[in-house]
């Protein structure tokens, strides 16, 4: 048995009753009426409960990654048609494209945006934003216009640089808020390990400890007997 069949046996569990040769038979005869198995049946019946009394449980993060995916995808065609229907086919045109323009396999691509005006002449253009608006347009609308109302409450002057800023800043949060926790556990301890030094060492500085103790690091006090 393979490692892949040993774990999937764990997840499941076999659900068993005891019934007598007749109910059993007749059971079987019913199974025979749906063209149905023995065990294909009870699991139909199983289903079926489930299907009406099934109260849920937390979907899985592959779950949600694709449900998500999903309904982008369903989005994108609020409003437009879907290409694999077959309904006039014959009356869909080519608008414009996206092209990827090289000039030698050394380096990447640059980005054309070529479409077709009123009189039937082709347009070349290179400019960006022209090209996420016509692609959100058709992918998102929803999420283009909330693009539009971030590029305007920000000041920027375009969706691209806004589609940038909205990237750059939420990556760059998440590694400074990372860096920022592992600073706060960052100390100098004495070769021994049992106590903290009384220089405690940051990345951005250093920090004496004179009136800021702590049940660690207690001032100690002397009186002289006289």
């Amino acid at each position: 048995m393979t490692r892949a069949k040993r774990e999937l046996g764990n997840e499941f569990l076999t659900i068993g009753s005891k019934v007598s040769k007749e109910d059993k038979a007749k059971i079987k005869a019913v199974a025979n009426l749906f063209g149905m198995s023995f065990y294909e049946l009870l699991q139909s019946l199983l289903l079926g409960m489930l299907r009406y009394f099934d109260i849920g449980k937390k979907s899985t993060y592959e779950d949600n990654c694709m449900m998500d995916a999903l309904f982008v995808a369903i989005r994108s065609l609020q409003g437009s048609y879907c290409p694999l229907q077959k309904k006039d086919r014959e009356n869909r045109r080519i608008k414009g494209a996206i092209l990827f323009i090289e000039d030698s396999p050394k380096n990447r691509p640059q980005l054309l945006s070529v479409s077709m005006n009123e009189d039937g002449q082709m347009i070349e253009s290179l400019n960006f934003d022209k090209m996420v608006s016509d692609f959100f347009g058709c992918l998102d609308p929803d999420g283009l216009k909330r693009l539009e109302r971030q590029r305007d409450e920000l000041g920027f002057f375009s969706i691209t640089h806004t589609l940038h800023e909205i990237i750059m800043q939420h990556a760059s949060c998440i590694d400074e808020n990372q860096e920022f926790i592992k600073e706060l556990f960052e100390d100098k301890r004495i070769p021994s390990g049992q106590a903290t030094n009384e220089d405690v060492v940051y990345k951005r500085g250093k920090r004496q400890n004179i009136d800021e103790y702590t049940t660690i690091t207690q001032r100690q006090t002397f009186r002289a007997d006289i």
